[in-house]
Formats: C-alpha cells, sequence, structure tokens
C-alpha cells in the first residue's frame, strides 16, 4: 500500500523537505527514534548546535551517500537540514 501522510502545518509546495527512515543504531532513543523511525528533514532550517541536524556524508552504500543525525557540526559532511518530526509505527 502506498500513500501519502499529510501533517497539517507543512507544506511540500512552499518548504524543502523530505523524508527519511532511521537505521538500526540506536543512537538516539533519548529522542524518541528508533530503528525505521520516519524523520522528516526540513533543509530550510539552519544548523543549531544540540539538535538533531541531518548530514551527508562521503559513505557511500547501494551508490548513495549516506545521512547520519548529529547534534554537532561534522566538518567531514555536507549539511543538509534538521529533523522537524519524528513518526513511530507500531504492529
Amino acid at each position: 500500500m502506498h500513500g501519502m501522510i499529510c501533517i497539517q502545518g507543512y507544506s511540500s509546495e512552499t518548504e524543502k523537505m523530505f523524508s527519511v527512515p532511521a537505521n538500526g543504531d540506536n543512537k538516539f532513543l533519548s529522542y524518541g527514534i528508533a530503528e525505521n523511525s520516519l524523520l522528516l528533514v526540513d533543509q530550510n532550517q539552519p544548523f543549531e548546535a544540540g539538535r538533531l541536524n541531518i548530514f551527508r556524508t562521503s559513505k557511500i552504500i547501494n551508490g548513495q551517500k549516506q545521512l547520519k543525525i548529529s547534534l554537532e557540526l561534522l566538518e567531514d559532511a555536507q549539511y543538509v537540514g534538521r529533523v522537524v518530526l519524528t513518526i513511530n509505527h507500531y504492529d
């Protein structure tokens, strides 16, 4: 089943946002981010230390550069946005 998740207050037409599933490294459990949590990333949000920032690293898996969450600036990676929402699905 494919579809759309609509969240009031966020418009994909006016804001540069994307979603990505979290991997299973479990480093951000205290933020509610578990394996396969869906992260909504706002590319218009500036970097902010202590917040859930997303970076594109040089590590390539399956032909794609990998994304990494960090609370701190990563000098060796490109900042791409900040997590503004996480969604967890429970069976």
